[in-house]
């Protein structure tokens, strides 16, 4: 897995953070989406969908957000992230 190219290696802390908060709520959503059936059972179809839609609005922002300090496209962002996500939080 390459890493991601900074504009301003200064910046390299907040991108890795930011990268943080994107696998935390791709992973998230991933998790809801497993667990599909146990949860519109607990929760209903609406909560389940709003749930889903949540952590997916905040991984799509963040990964937004690390566009900006990276040389990579929002494409390579998301790829690299996600990978990391299913390295480290969902094959865990």
């Amino acid at each position: 897995m390459k890493n991601l190219n900074a504009y301003n290696e200064a910046n390299a802390r907040e991108i890795e953070m930011m990268v943080g908060k994107a696998m935390c709520a791709f992973a998230n959503a991933e998790s809801i989406k497993r667990n599909a059936k146990k949860n519109i059972e607990e929760y209903g179809h609406e909560e389940y969908r709003v749930a889903v839609q949540a952590c997916m609005s905040e991984y799509e922002a963040t990964v937004r957000c690390i566009g900006m300090f990276v040389k990579d496209s929002l494409y390579a962002i998301q790829a690299y992230v996600v990978e990391r996500a299913e390295e480290e939080l969902l094959n865990a």
